[in-house]
């Protein structure tokens, strides 16, 4: 018997089993409700706890090419809670410098039309703002590093299992056929299987699928920055769904402790509700002390700061 992965079937499972959960329409308590409540469960009662050990789970990182016609860009759709956890600026040559946070009351201040790169930026709505506003000779790339959004879990049967990749012809065989799941133009993630579910690629779009085939217009091999080449056995989903939880291993049980609590506050069960909400505290607390620190036995050292990050 194979370790279990806790993918959306294993988690509904287990679900079931902890808070004695039947599989009815009139409970609102079917499968998809319970994928739903699973979704919530991981993005208001685990991810909060995870992200405020600062030790940078989730995260993602983009270049965006700077334009001379253009000073406003906009934040990463999957960042998450739409913030950025650092934002660099690399110029032609592949230098990265720091870029200063502005207050937006003082963007006047800053007037240079022939600055060759921004001297910092500030928040404005969803978008990173270049200061001086001005500028027309801007060049080089914005670097985006921000807590990435993961993707909310469905059934395997609903995701592709790939087999093997050929990145010359950008297309991937998948153990199955996925013909009814993915169609030209679709958007595609591909993750991990293994503890943390680490998202590949994202937002790959589709250009033909025959049988067990899907051909990508993206390069798919890694080499655009931030990505990881795929491999056998990624999953392939739609795009923002994923078949396992972008979770550590070990907070899997959590999410089906932390949906019977969902649950039993949907029906109104009130011993239910008492249980599984301290189990959860608990098991919680427990778990969140172990992920204080990814690199135990190593103390942070500080070291100076110069132009350059």
């Amino acid at each position: 018997m194979s370790a279990r992965k806790y993918t959306g079937e294993e988690l509904i499972a287990s679900v079931r089993q902890i808070g004695m959960i039947p599989d009815t329409g009139s409970t609102g308590t079917e499968d998809t409700d319970i994928l739903n409540y699973i979704n919530e469960a991981v993005s208001l009662l685990i991810m909060p706890p995870l992200l405020r050990t600062r030790e940078n789970y989730f995260i993602q990182r983009e270049r965006t090419a700077l334009s001379t016609s253009t000073t406003r860009y906009v934040i990463p759709h999957r960042a998450l809670y739409q913030k950025l956890r650092d934002i660099f600026y690399i110029d032609d040559n592949g230098d990265r410098y720091c870029l200063a946070s502005i207050p937006p009351g003082h963007r006047n201040y800053w007037r240079d039309s022939e600055q060759p790169h921004p001297a910092g930026f500030f928040i404005e709505g969803n978008y990173i703002v270049l200061v001086p506003e001005d500028s027309t000779s801007y060049s080089g790339y914005l670097e985006f590093v921000y807590f990435s959004r993961p993707g909310e879990i469905v059934k395997t049967t609903s995701a592709g299992v790939i087999s093997s990749v050929d990145t010359a012809t950008k297309t991937i065989t998948c153990t199955a056929d996925v013909s009814s799941l993915f169609s030209s133009g679709d958007s595609l993630d591909v993750h991990s299987p293994h503890s943390g579910a680490e998202l590949r690629q994202w937002d790959l779009t589709v250009t033909n699928v025959s049988t067990t085939d899907v051909t990508f217009s993206e390069e798919i091999d890694g080499s655009a920055f931030g990505t990881t080449a795929l491999a056998a056995g990624d999953y392939v989903c739609i795009a923002e769904e994923a078949a396992l939880p972008a979770l550590p291993r070990e907070f899997h049980p959590l999410v089906a402790r932390a949906t019977a609590l969902y649950v039993a506050e949907s029906i109104g069960d009130t011993n239910g509700i008492k249980a599984h909400g301290e189990m959860f505290q608990r098991q919680l607390m427990e778990a969140i002390g172990a992920v204080e620190s990814r690199t135990e036995g190593r103390p942070i050292r500080l070291g100076g700061f110069g132009g350059f990050c």
